[in-house]
Formats: structure tokens, C-alpha cells, sequence
């Protein structure tokens, strides 16, 4: 089985002097730690993470380290920022590892949600991923290469920061 979790980044700030330096904002960094509390007990730790060069999908990455998600391995990987869906897709399945996090932007993430998840697993009309949001999927393949636009995941978990008290 294999275990995949979206990540899209945290309230940033609306200006900056260009998008990718874009930092989060105060309510992004709460946000972002309150969701990071989840990788102590209730989410199993990614292997692996892979986060959009953005500063704020960086920083997102690091507040969830701070506060509990402690992946064996995480880099920055620079297709992601501006990645489309097809693109965030071809950079999963060439990773050669069980439980993969990415933390990324929308629209790529809210499109991969809703290719890969049963429409039925989905909350009416998700449409948008919110910020600070953690999407988790799990997939009955062994390798993420297999893993195509007609694999079907369950949906084994949906928050957001936000809602966390």
C-alpha cells in the first residue's frame, strides 16, 4: 500500500517582491503548526517530502517539522512551484519510496485531489484546497509508478489547520 499526502501551503502574504518570495502570513503560521500537530498522533510520517521552492511552501514545511512531522528525507524540488496537476503527477510517480508528502499550490492540488479520490470520498463541490490544508490518500499499488490518472485512492483523512483547536 502506498500512502500519499497533499500538502498545500499556508496563508501567505499578498505581496511580495516577486510571487515565489511571497511569505506566510500570521495566520498561515498558526495555521501551519496547528496542522503539524497531527504527524504526533494521528497521521503516520511521510519517508519522504518534497515541497515547492516558494518561500511560503518552505516555511509551511518547516512549521510542520516544528511542531511534529519528522520525515526521513525532504527537499525543495523546483518543478513544483507552477507545476501542473500532470506535472506534480509525473514527480510522484518517480519517487521510490511507500508514503510520500508533497506541499505545493492550487490549482495542482485541487486537481490531483479530485482526479485520484472517489468522487464519493469527497466533500461536496471540492473544488478548492484550501490553505494549510492536508489532503492523505492511500493506493493499493506498491510503487508510484504505477500509479496513474485512472488509479482510484481512498481518502483516509482531510483537515485544515484552520479547524484544529
Amino acid at each position: 500500500m502506498l500512502t500519499l499526502h497533499l500538502v498545500r501551503h499556508a496563508k501567505a502574504e499578498p505581496l511580495a517582491a516577486s510571487d515565489i518570495e511571497r511569505e506566510l502570513a500570521d495566520k498561515g503560521i498558526s495555521d501551519a503548526m496547528r496542522l503539524g500537530t497531527l504527524f504526533t498522533s494521528q497521521i503516520a510520517q511521510p519517508e519522504l517530502v518534497l515541497y515547492s521552492e516558494a518561500s511560503r511552501t518552505k516555511q509551511t514545511f518547516e512549521l510542520l517539522c516544528e511542531t511534529g512531522l519528522q520525515p526521513d528525507d525532504a527537499s525543495a524540488h523546483d518543478r513544483l512551484y507552477h507545476a501542473s496537476a500532470d506535472e506534480v503527477h509525473q514527480i510522484i510517480t518517480k519517487q521510490q519510496v511507500s508514503s510520500l508528502m508533497i506541499v505545493g499550490h492550487n490549482p495542482a492540488m485541487a486537481i490531483l485531489l479530485n482526479r485520484l479520490v472517489k468522487e464519493a470520498d469527497l466533500p461536496a463541490g471540492l473544488m478548492h484546497f484550501p490553505t494549510a490544508t492536508l489532503a492523505t490518500l492511500n493506493f493499493n499499488e506498491t510503487d508510484f509508478a504505477k500509479v496513474t490518472n485512472d488509479s482510484v485512492a481512498d481518502l483516509v483523512y482531510l483537515q485544515r489547520g484552520a479547524d484544529i483547536s
